[in-house]
C-alpha cells in the first residue's frame, strides 16, 4: 500500500456506485471534476456520470486497454503532474482487482487514494426495501462468488458458507447460476428456499427476479441474465424477523452471546454455596458462582467454582449470556430484580430456577416450556428431595403446550411462527382444531373438550376454529389459513437411495433434497435413509448422511430387497436387476424401513443418484438404539458429555454390577439390568431384545467401549441376526490412557496393548504378541493383568519381557485410577510384586529410553539430548491422592 503522503494525491480511485448517477458520492464527483485523465471501466459505469469532467480531459475507456497500459497512462499522467480518476462500477474495494493496480503503483513511487462508492449489493437491498440482517433471523453477511475463471480458495465453498445459514450475496456468478443452486442445496438449504437476482440494478433496465431454489434457474435462463447481476439467498426474504432493542427501552439495549452451555448456580450466601456445591455433585459439567468473600479457599478451587468480586449484577449477567440454564439460590424477588434488564423473549433467554437454601423448593421462573426450565426444575427436587413448584397455565390445567407438542415422540416444529397465539388458544380453552395427516386410528397426544380433530385440512379450514395444528410429513403453506396454525412433522418418512459409483457427497444431498421438495415433502419427517449393502461403503453417500443431512442409514442386503414383489414398485429398475439381482434399490429400500408403508415419491432419477420416498407409521419407522458408552476410567468428571447424556437420556442401563455402581447418581429412576464378569454375551444379547422393542439401550463399558469391551460384541451380534437396531458408539477415555496420565507421560512414543486375559484369546497367542511388542522396544501397556486364579499370564509375559529389557526399565502399576481406592506405583521391571496387582490394575512397562524424574515417569519421542536425567535414578514411588 503506498506510504506516501495523501494530501494531493496524483491518482484516485474512484467507486462510481452501482449506475444511477444520482448515488454517486459527493467526493467522487468532486475528483472527477478535478481530473486531467480519467480512465473508465467501460458498460459499467453509467455515461451521465462522465459529464462530471472537464471539457479538456482525456478519457478512456479501460475495458479496452491492458493493465500495463492503464498504469502507462496514469504514470505518465502523473510525471506531469497531472491528476488520474481511475472509476469502477459499485465501490472499488469489491471486486474491483485494484490491489494489482496498487501494487504496480507503489513500485512508481506514485501517491493514490480510494474514495468508496455505493455497492451494488446495497443497491439491490433498497430496490428490495429489505435489510441482510434482522433481529431473531439473521446478523451475518457473506459476500462471495462461485469459481469461474478465477478460483475461489477451498476454505470458502459454498456449500459450507452456506451451512452457517446467513444472508449470502454472490457477485459474478449469474452465469454459473446452476452450480449456485447445487451448492446451495448440499450446504442444507431447503429447495423452497427463497432467492433473488438483481440485474443492473438501478440502471433503466433494471430487472429483479424472486424465486425459489428450486425454479429460479429457469427464470435465470428465460431472462437471458448471464451477468451484471447479484444472487441473494437470505432468511430475511421470508418476511419473518423479530424486533430489535435498538429503539426500545434502554434497559433491554444489549447485546447478547448467541451460543450458550450448560448450567450456571448463582449462589450469594454461604448456605447457598453449600447448597450450590451439592448440586455440582448431580450436574458436574456445571459452573457455580459465588462471591469471593465467601470462599477462604478461593486459591485451591475447582474449575467448575467462579468466585466473583465485581457484584451479583455483573455475574449474573455472565452467566446469563454464557448458559443454557440458571439456577439461583436466592430469593425470587432479588432473582427477578437481577434479570430484568436481560430479560429479551421466550425464544432466546435461557431456563431460569430459583432455589431456597435447603433445596426444598425448585421454582420454574422463566422459559418453562421451551427453555426447559419446568423440567429443569422437577429434576433439581428429584435430586435433593425438595419440591419442585410449576406455575405455567398447561401444567396447572394438565393441558399440553403447542410448542412441547409431540416432543416425546420426535415430532418436529416447522416453524416458531404462531406458537405463541396457539399456545395461548390453548390453554385459553377456546377451539383448536387438530388434523393429523396419516395418523389414522392413532389417538393424539392430548384430549380436551375445546380440542376437535378434523379428517383433512379442508374440513378444519370450513370450521375456522380460533387456531389449529396440523401434523404432517407435508410441507404446508400457512397463508391459507385465516387463523394461526402451527405445523409438526412427525418421523414417517424413509428415504431410498441408490448411487453410482463415486457419486460426490454434495450432488446425493442435493438429489435428494430436490426429490423431497418436489414431492412437497417436509426434511423434518425424514426418519432415515434405506440402500443396498453394496452402496453402504459409498464414500459420498456416507458422507452426504454424516455432514449434510445427519440421517441414519439402514442397509438391506439384496436377499431382503428380493422379497419386495415388483407389483409393489412404481418404476422396477432393470439395471438393478441386472447388475444386483434385485427389482429395484430406492424403491424396495424405502418400503423396507417403513415396514408395511407406501411409495409417496416413485424413484426420481437423477444423474448418478436415484432417490425414492416411502411413508409409514411412525411405529413402523420407530427403530431402537443400542449405545454402547465408555464411562472412562470411572469418575464422573473424567466422562465425555456425550457419554453421560446418552445414559442419562437412555430408557434402560445394562452393565456390569461394578460399572453400575459407578455410575450409580446418574440416571437414578432409569431401569438397570446387573450381569457379572462373564457375563459379556448375555448382556449384548438382552441389550438387543429391548432394542429390538423400540427402547434406547446404553450398555455402558469401562475406558473405551471399542478397547476389550462391549462395542465389537455388540455390532458382531447385530450383524449376525441382521437386525436393523442402530447401534451407536460413545468413546470414553481408554485405560492406557487413563493410567498414563496419572503417570506423567510413559506413551509419547509408539506402545502396544495387550490383554492378558485368556478368556477369549488362546494364552500362547497372547505370549506371542508379548514378545512382538518386547522384541520391537515399544511401550507395552498390560489390560487385566491377573486375577485370583490367572497368575501365569503376567509371570510368563514378565520373564518374556525381562528378556528383552534392562531390568531397570521403568514400570507403572495404576489400580482403581480415578476412583476412590486409586493406588499409583512407580517401580522397575526386576522388582515388580506380581500379589499387588489384579483386575483392576493396568500397567504400562517403559522402553529402552523411558526413565523417571521428580516421581513421572517419562518416555521421550527422540529428545534424549534435551534432558539431562539418568535413567539409572529410577525409584520406587507409592503416590496415594491427596
Amino acid at each position: 500500500m503506498s506510504t506516501h503522503s495523501q494530501a494531493n494525491p496524483t491518482i484516485t480511485f474512484i467507486g462510481a456506485g452501482p449506475g444511477d448517477p444520482d448515488l454517486l458520492t459527493l467526493k467522487a464527483a468532486r475528483r472527477i471534476a478535478e481530473a486531467d485523465v480519467i480512465l473508465y471501466a467501460g458498460s459499467l459505469v453509467h455515461p451521465d456520470i462522465l459529464k462530471h469532467a472537464r471539457a479538456d480531459a482525456r478519457i478512456y475507456n479501460s475495458a479496452t486497454l491492458t493493465l500495463d497500459e492503464q498504469i502507462a497512462l496514469m504514470a505518465d499522467a502523473a510525471a506531469q503532474g497531472q491528476h488520474v480518476a481511475r472509476l469502477h462500477t459499485g465501490d472499488p474495494t469489491l471486486y474491483g482487482a485494484i490491489l494489482e493496480q496498487m501494487g504496480r503503483l507503489d513500485d512508481l513511487g506514485l501517491d493514490y487514494e480510494v474514495v468508496p462508492g455505493v455497492s451494488s449489493v446495497f443497491a439491490a437491498t433498497a430496490a428490495l426495501k429489505t435489510e441482510l440482517t434482522a433481529p431473531g433471523s439473521v446478523q451475518t453477511v457473506i459476500l462471495t462468488r462461485v469459481a469461474g475463471r478465477t478460483p475461489v480458495p477451498e476454505t470458502e465453498n459454498l456449500a459450507d458458507l452456506a451451512r452457517h445459514r446467513a444472508s449470502i450475496v454472490l457477485f459474478l456468478s449469474a452465469g454459473l447460476i446452476k452450480k449456485v443452486v447445487k451448492q446451495l442445496l448440499a450446504g442444507g438449504y431447503p429447495p423452497g428456499s427463497p432467492v433473488v437476482v438483481a440485474y443492473r440494478v438501478t440502471w433503466p433496465d433494471e430487472q429483479i427476479l424472486r424465486g425459489t431454489l428450486s425454479d429460479i434457474v429457469a427464470r435465470v435462463q428465460d431472462a437471458g441474465i448471464t451477468k451484471h447481476a447479484l444472487i441473494i439467498v437470505s432468511p430475511v426474504l421470508k418476511g419473518r424477523y423479530g424486533e430489535s432493542h435498538l429503539y426500545g427501552d434502554a434497559s433491554t439495549a444489549r447485546r447478547k452471546a448467541p451460543a450458550r452451555d450448560g448450567i450456571g448456580i448463582l449462589a450469594l450466601t454461604r448456605g447457598g454455596i453449600k447448597l450450590g456445591r451439592r448440586l455440582l455433585d448431580h450436574y458436574p459439567d456445571a459452573i457455580l458462582y459465588a462471591p469471593a468473600r465467601h470462599l477462604p479457599d478461593a486459591a485451591s478451587l475447582p474449575p467448575n467454582i467462579v468466585p466473583f468480586d465485581r457484584g451479583a449484577r455483573h455475574a449474573v449477567t455472565h452467566a446469563w449470556n454464557q448458559h443454557q440454564a440458571l439456577v439461583g439460590i436466592i430469593s425470587t424477588g432479588a432473582l427477578v430484580r437481577l434479570l430484568k434488564p436481560l430479560l429479551r423473549s421466550k425464544e432466546t433467554d435461557p431456563a431460569v430456577v430459583a432455589l431456597d437454601e435447603h433445596g426444598q423448593f425448585a421454582i420454574s421462573l422463566l422459559s418453562g416450556h421451551l427453555g426447559g426450565a419446568n423440567d429443569l426444575a422437577r429434576e433439581i427436587a428429584n435430586k435433593l428431595g425438595g419440591q419442585a413448584v410449576i406455575t405455567t397455565s398447561s401444567d396447572v390445567q394438565g393441558l399440553p403446550t403447542a410448542e412441547l407438542l409431540g416432543r416425546e415422540r420426535g415430532w418436529k416444529l416447522a416453524s416458531l411462527e404462531n406458537h405463541v397465539e396457539v399456545s395461548a388458544t390453548m390453554v385459553n380453552g377456546h377451539a383448536v382444531g387438530v388434523v393429523w395427516e396419516g395418523g389414522d386410528g392413532e389417538d393424539l397426544p392430548f384430549d380436551a373438550p375445546h380440542i376437535t380433530r378434523y379428517a383433512d385440512i379442508e374440513a378444519m379450514k370450513a370450521a375456522r376454529p380460533a387456531a389449529g395444528v396440523i401434523i404432517s410429513p407435508r410441507r404446508i403453506e400457512l397463508d391459507q389459513f385465516e387463523f394461526p396454525v402451527m405445523v409438526f412433522h412427525p418421523p414417517v418418512l424413509a428415504v431410498g437411495v441408490g448411487c453410482n459409483r463415486g457419486a460426490p457427497a454434495e450432488e446425493i444431498t442435493a438429489n435428494i433434497r430436490t426429490a423431497l421438495a418436489e414431492a412437497g415433502l417436509a426434511e423434518e419427517s425424514v426418519a432415515l435413509v434405506a440402500t443396498v449393502e453394496d452402496k453402504a461403503t459409498e464414500t459420498g453417500l456416507l458422507r452426504a448422511l454424516r455432514k449434510g443431512l445427519d440421517w441414519p442409514l439402514e442397509v438391506y442386503r439384496r436377499e431382503e430387497l428380493r422379497q419386495v414383489p415388483e407389483r409393489m414398485l412404481p418404476t422396477p429398475s432393470a439395471a438393478a436387476k441386472k447388475y444386483l439381482g434385485v427389482p429395484g434399490v430406492a424403491e424396495p429400500a424405502a418400503l423396507l424401513a417403513t415396514r408395511g408403508g407406501r411409495i409417496v415419491s416413485p424413484k426420481r432419477k437423477f444423474e448418478n443418484v436415484t432417490v425414492a420416498v416411502a411413508q409409514g407409521a411412525e411405529a413402523g419407522l420407530h427403530r431402537g438404539e443400542i449405545r454402547v458408552v465408555g464411562f472412562g476410567p470411572g469418575a464422573l468428571d473424567q466422562m465425555t458429555p456425550a457419554a453421560r447424556h446418552a445414559i442419562e437420556t437412555a430408557d434402560v442401563i445394562i452393565g456390569y454390577k461394578t460399572y453400575l455402581n459407578l455410575i450409580q447418581h446418574l440416571a437414578p429412576g432409569t431401569p438397570r439390568i446387573r450381569s457379572r464378569m462373564k457375563e459379556e454375551i448375555g448382556r449384548a444379547k438382552k441389550a438387543l431384545a429391548l432394542a429390538e422393542e423400540g427402547k434406547r439401550v446404553a450398555v455402558i463399558s469401562s475406558g473405551d467401549p471399542g478397547v476389550y469391551a462391549m462395542a465389537g460384541l455388540a455390532l458382531e451380534l447385530v450383524e449376525r441376526k441382521t437386525s436393523h437396531v442402530h447401534v451407536r458408539i460413545f468413546p470414553g477415555i481408554p485405560a492406557a490412557n487413563s493410567v498414563a496420565a496419572l503417570l506423567g507421560a510413559p506413551l509419547s512414543h509408539d506402545y502396544a496393548t495387550i490383554s492378558l486375559s485368556d478368556l477369549l484369546t488362546p494364552l500362547d497367542q497372547i505370549l506371542d504378541r508379548v514378545e512382538a511388542a518386547a522384541r520391537s522396544d515399544m511401550v507395552i501397556a498390560l489390560y487385566n493383568p491377573r486375577s485370583t486364579k490367572r497368575v501365569q499370564p503376567l509371570i510368563r509375559s514378565l520373564e518374556i519381557i525381562r528378556g528383552y529389557r534392562d531390568p531397570k526399565t521403568p514400570v507403572g502399576i495404576v489400580k482403581s485410577a480415578f476412583r476412590e481406592r486409586e493406588r499409583i506405583t512407580l517401580t522397575t521391571l526386576d522388582a515388580v510384586d506380581i500379589d499387588a496387582i489384579g483386575m483392576l490394575t493396568t500397567m504400562i512397562i517403559g522402553n529402552s529410553h523411558t526413565f523417571i524424574s521428580r516421581g513421572r515417569m517419562i518416555t521421550p519421542r527422540g529428545y534424549e539430548n534435551k534432558y539431562d536425567v539418568d535413567a539409572s535414578t529410577a525409584e520406587r514411588i507409592v503416590r496415594r491422592p491427596h
